[in-house]
């Protein structure tokens, strides 16, 4: 792109040339060697990897080299090449000399159209064509280089046309591509690969897309994005918080996209779409690098994967991005990439507990329960019992919560969906015949957990509270002490007592007295 003034300044001479009905065939005298046709090499560099581009090479002008050694962008003799709009061989016309000198104060992608529009044939044959590794030799003219037609693929975008006047050219990767990244919110409202959450807890997810600063960003006439969210079966969309655009260090709130989400859909792909980015930013496009933040709400519902125990390359409840994006300048930004997936991760917990006899370690059924998130009792944790799950879990919604927990056959009770943290546990009912605990229960779930190298998996060491060699916490009750009756056996114990001590007073009275006389 950078040598379009330059040749409208050689198309801006030719005319006024044609104008004065004078044909160029060498330069003044003293200017240097008479014109003549050169020959230049256009060269594809190979590319890491091993993978290969493919070029298409237009030649829509040729003519004489006006120094002869390609150290000027300056041709004489100039006529229609292979795939010009005119006939091959023949001087270029007056009215496309015309439209071109009008157009010399446009921008260089105005320039481009009026080219692309007036001066070449697309439909004809490619002059030649060039790969990854290779070169060609041309007669010195004026070209439009570009990436085959469906040539590239996945996450790659189109390079801008490349257009040269005279001089060797190696052809540049010129267009660049966004990327995408997905992350989850944490307890402590910072983002990251991996989180835990209660079920039912609302928290965010973000995703971010980079586009790079690159002035060759301004060829595309519009920039669409699109993301790509897949939230796993057991994440609830529940609103889209903000859409910003970040030019440089100014932030901007998007209002026009479009989003397929909606409120309370479980799992499954939505997209979010921003039909014309570079409409959005303005004069910035291609000079600075622009973000776009997408912030939704979201919380675990009852199809939630539910972790006991540690963890290797676990997917559970993954969530994934992928963005699809404009990718050929070429085509006025229809051409759509789309990059890699990014995934994250969130976990929640299960523990479970057992209720028993302290004696013989038989299970107890019936005694009732209530669990909070302070030692003072002032904030309940709201538990739903799921006949499915066969367990308690954190309430969803407007889901009415039971009033306590009840240890079922066996004096077992599970309470699955818990994030981490500490707990309370406090029997609220015991059963007769049995002392009532009547301190709290201390419950203290940790978790370490981060995506591993791979990115599709996270691994995770959890603790959660349980009795050795138990799958369970263990919670034991005593039999109470029976009181004695009134007149009954115990107050006999007691007149025996008192005879005995009374005795024996007595009896260390007569021996002092003795001891006395």
């Amino acid at each position: 792109m950078k040598h379009i003034k330059k040749f409208m300044c050689l198309i801006l001479a030719v005319a006024l040339v044609f104008g004065m009905g004078i044909t160029v065939f060498a330069a003044e005298e003293g200017a240097g060697a008479e014109g003549k046709q050169m020959t230049y090499r256009i060269t594809a560099p190979a590319v890491e990897g091993g993978y290969h581009y493919t070029y298409v090479v237009y030649q829509i002008f040729t003519g004489d080299d006006l120094e002869g050694d390609g150290s000027e962008d300056i041709l004489s003799n100039i006529v229609w090449g292979q795939n010009g709009s005119g006939i091959v061989g023949e001087s270029v016309d007056q009215d496309t000399l015309k439209k071109l000198e009008a157009a010399a104060d446009k921008s260089d992608q105005e320039i481009l159209n009026i080219i692309k529009t007036d001066c070449l044939n697309a439909d004809s044959t490619p002059f030649t064509i060039i790969t990854s590794g290779n070169s060609v030799e041309v007669p010195a003219g004026y070209y439009l280089i570009k990436d085959e037609d469906n040539s590239v693929n996945g996450d790659d975008a189109y390079t801008t046309y490349i257009m040269k006047v005279v001089g060797d050219v190696v052809i540049k990767r010129k267009s660049g591509k966004p990327v995408v990244d997905k992350e989850v919110e944490n307890d402590k409202n910072v983002f990251d690969e991996t989180a835990d959450h209660a079920i039912g807890e609302t928290f965010r997810f973000k995703l971010t897309a980079t586009v790079p600063a690159e002035t060759d960003l301004a060829a595309y006439e519009t920039y669409q994005l699109v993301f790509h969210d897949t939230m796993s079966a057991g994440v609830t969309f529940e609103k889209i918080d903000s859409v910003t655009v970040k030019i440089g260090e100014k932030d901007k709130s998007v209002d026009s996209y479009s989003c397929t989400a909606v409120e309370e859909q479980a799992g499954g792909e939505w997209t979010l779409i921003i039909d014309d980015l570079k409409g959005i930013v303005g004069d910035d496009w291609g000079n600075v690098e622009i973000t776009v933040e997408v912030l939704y709400s979201a919380h675990l519902n009852a199809e939630a994967v539910i972790s006991k125990g540690n963890e290797t390359n676990a997917a559970v409840n993954n969530n994934k991005v992928a963005l699809e994006y404009s990718n050929n300048p070429n085509a006025n930004g229809t051409g759509m990439g789309k990059t890699k997936e990014d995934t994250v991760f969130v976990f929640t917990y299960e523990s479970d507990y057992t209720k028993i006899d302290g004696n013989n370690k038989e299970g107890l059924k019936g005694v009732t329960f209530k669990l909070y998130k302070d030692e003072e009792k002032t904030e309940v944790v709201k538990l739903f019992f799921d006949k499915d799950k066969n367990a308690y879990r954190p309430v969803i919604g407007d889901e009415e919560p039971v009033e306590e927990m009840t240890s079922g056959i066996g004096g077992q009770f599970n309470i699955i969906g818990l994030d981490a943290g500490i707990y309370y546990l406090e029997e609220v009912k015991g059963l007769d015949g049995y002392n009532k605990i009547e301190e709290l229960v201390k419950i203290t779930i940790t978790a370490e957990h981060s995506e591993n190298q791979s990115g599709a998996g996270a691994d995770l060491m959890l603790t959660i509270p349980k009795t050795k060699d138990k799958d369970s916490l263990e919670i034991e009750n005593f039999g109470g002490t029976t009181l004695p009756r009134t007149g009954g056996s115990g107050t006999t114990i007691f007149y025996v007592l008192g005879s005995i001590l009374v005795l024996g007073c007595g009896v260390i009275l007569v021996v002092r007295k003795r001891i006395n006389k």
